[in-house]
């Protein structure tokens, strides 16, 4: 009974304690296309506005242009995998904390998602062994 009583305290500080969440957007973007310019510009605004609390991560394309989009070229594999686990079949496209949003939304949606508590707080970081940053060592806290 004890133990049963001070795992329901323990349980009840741990959600009511909370971290701020961070909201994570995934853009799918090209180089090759004109409408993603747009779209880019208004993230990258939304960015500089919400950085505190907003971490985007943009997935390059190969079309609609030619695949000269050098970030598709860098990591055609990832961008791919990317593409069809959110079956991307138009761009610009954002995906706010997994759900797709059309651009008249995203500034609300991001202070949406912000609003609500994260049930976990992580910490990340990396130390860099040489001035290439090229090695480091790192843990999740």
């Amino acid at each position: 009974m004890v133990k049963k009583t001070l795992l329901i305290i323990l349980g009840l500080f741990i959600v009511m304690v909370g971290a701020e969440r961070m909201v994570l957007g995934k853009l799918f973007t090209s180089t090759t296309c004109g409408p993603c310019l747009g779209g880019n510009a208004t993230l990258t605004g939304l960015l500089s506005q919400k950085g505190d609390y907003l971490a985007v991560v943009r997935y390059h394309m190969s079309w609609p242009g030619s695949g000269n989009d050098p970030w598709y070229n860098y990591n055609k594999q990832e961008n791919n995998g990317k593409r069809g686990f959110y079956s991307v079949s138009s761009i610009p496209k954002l995906f706010i904390d997994g759900s797709e949003e059309p651009s008249t939304t995203w500034g609300t949606k991001i202070d949406e998602r912000h609003g609500l508590d994260s049930p976990f707080r992580m910490d990340v970081y990396r130390t860099y062994l040489s001035a290439a940053l090229e090695q480091g060592e790192g843990d999740i806290l």
